[in-house]
């Protein structure tokens, strides 16, 4: 009676176990199977050409990639963990082997199992494909995010030779009327002021074809004209955002010099969320009311908004001007 009733739940369980729509096999430590469905029975067939007779073998058999033809077997760090191994048949089909140790009664007990991961395996391609797009169509937007650049920088630099060649002329026709009128020792000294000026605009463009670092050169330039630079935090070290940052204090100490009769200009420099953060101030005569960007710093706001970056010109109580850069730019 005892002996039914064992053989009974044996095979009920034995039956439970073979309609699971996974793989699944329990075997001691020596490899010897001591429970297998149909379904692992099934898949030894299709991975190695034979019954599963022994767990330590079959599992060899996976971790080694030795499998029938067309057959292949995966270690993907998004889908399989340790002792996992993702294997694909030729069909399409996708599954997941599993290996596990379980304790019962103090003994080791080894259990593979199978499981069907077709669907998880799609969207993990489907996601690559689309990362692979999404990569090529990122390196489209940064060629023609440089190419925008170049564009504002080229812009910037002719604004620069025509903002130039104006003030040469106006300062030129200044010194001749000092001279030739004769109105006395203030028109020279204004005069000579304002070549002061034109030779800082022109000094402040030089940078870039200087070999040396251009903040080193525009620290010299406007000690040259009188302008102290007071620099509050680090200055960027990144090679472009470095460049840039340059241009744009050439620019501020350019209409400090040109527009407020500044002798001081403080550069504040900071890293927030992402973002490098400059600010400019200068200790000039103060504005008379809202600026409105014109030559060169119009065209230095184009470029900074062409990179992504944000430009914030305040006139009251003081000038103030603050960009703020993408840091990985």
């Amino acid at each position: 009676m005892w002996r039914n009733l064992f053989q009974n739940r044996r095979a009920a369980i034995k039956e439970g176990g073979d309609n699971l729509p996974m793989g699944l096999c329990f075997a001691a430590q020596s490899g010897n199977v001591l429970f297998l469905n149909r379904m692992m029975e099934s898949l030894s067939y299709r991975l190695i050409g034979e019954s599963l007779q022994n767990a330590t073998y079959f599992w060899d058999r996976i971790a080694d990639g030795n499998l029938q033809n067309g057959i292949v077997c995966e270690k993907r760090p998004e889908l399989t963990k340790e002792n996992q191994y993702l294997i694909r048949f030729a069909n399409g089909e996708c599954r997941t082997f599993t290996r596990s140790i379980l304790k019962l009664d103090g003994e080791e007990i080894v259990e593979i199992t199978s499981a069907d991961t077709t669907d998880l395996y799609g969207l993990l391609c489907e996601q690559e494909r689309k990362n692979k797009s999404l990569f090529q169509i990122r390196k489209r937007l940064q060629e023609y995010q440089k190419q925008i650049v170049k564009a504002a920088r080229d812009e910037e630099l002719l604004q620069a030779k025509m903002r130039f060649h104006d003030e040469l002329g106006r300062t030129l026709m200044q010194t001749r009327r000092a001279l030739l009128d004769d109105k006395g020792e203030d028109a020279v000294l204004e005069a000579l002021d304002s070549w002061k000026k034109t030779i800082t605009i022109f000094d402040l463009g030089e940078w870039r074809t200087k070999t040396k670092d251009p903040l080193t050169y525009l620290i010299q330039t406007a000690n040259a004209v009188g302008v102290k630079l007071v620099f509050l935090g680090d200055f960027p070290k990144e090679q472009e955002i470095r460049e840039l940052a340059v241009k744009i204090a050439a620019e501020a100490l350019t209409n400090a010099v040109r527009h407020a009769d500044a002798r001081k200009l403080r550069i504040e420099s900071k890293k927030e969320n992402g973002w490098q953060i400059l600010s400019f101030q200068n200790d000039g005569n103060k504005p008379k009311g809202p600026i409105e960007p014109v030559g060169g710093l119009a065209g230095l706001i184009r470029q900074i908004e062409a990179a992504g970056g944000v430009v914030t010109i305040e006139w009251t109580p003081r000038f103030s001007l603050t960009v703020k850069l993408i840091c990985t730019f």
